[in-house]
């Protein structure tokens, strides 16, 4: 992996949600994205169901541990303003994923800010996407953390 030692890998099994971690245009809800991928792939038991298992520390789609770690299902301990960005044709994390963190947001009456990004997928390649992220990130920082006008 990318000239990592295997020990850097196998450190991050069963931490997903535990232990740092960014992503830009991540899943929220981690049972729905297990059971779209039993759905995609018609099995209970693919060779990507056992990936996302090890790294998720979970048993499976059904796993009630995985609402504890999904961010769609913690929403109401959000106590700051959230920025989130995805690409329409992303094809790594559905674009779906994004749209429930939204609305699990809106539920629990918390501050957030959606960006669709047409056109683009999950590695942010359009310059043009590229560019109304950046300005989204700027925005919103702005928005959410005004400079100090005493200084």
């Amino acid at each position: 992996m990318g000239g990592y030692p295997d020990g850097f890998l196998e450190a991050g099994y069963g931490e997903w949600g535990r232990k740092m971690q960014t992503d830009m245009a991540g899943p929220s809800d981690l049972r729905l994205m297990l059971q779209q991928v039993q759905t995609e792939t018609g099995l209970r038991n693919s060779e990507t169901l056992r990936f996302w298992d090890r790294y998720m520390g979970a048993k499976g789609a059904n796993d009630p541990a995985l609402d504890l770690i999904s961010p769609a299902r913690q929403a109401a301990k959000v106590d700051i303003p959230i920025l989130i960005v995805h690409g329409k044709d992303d094809t790594v994390v559905d674009y779906h994923q994004s749209e429930v963190m939204a609305e699990a947001l809106k539920r629990a009456g918390k501050p957030y800010t959606l960006v669709s990004l047409d056109s683009e997928d999950h590695r942010g390649s359009r310059s043009e996407t590229r560019l109304k992220l950046l300005q989204a990130v700027m925005d919103f920082l702005i928005r959410n953390n005004p400079p100090d006008a005493a200084n």
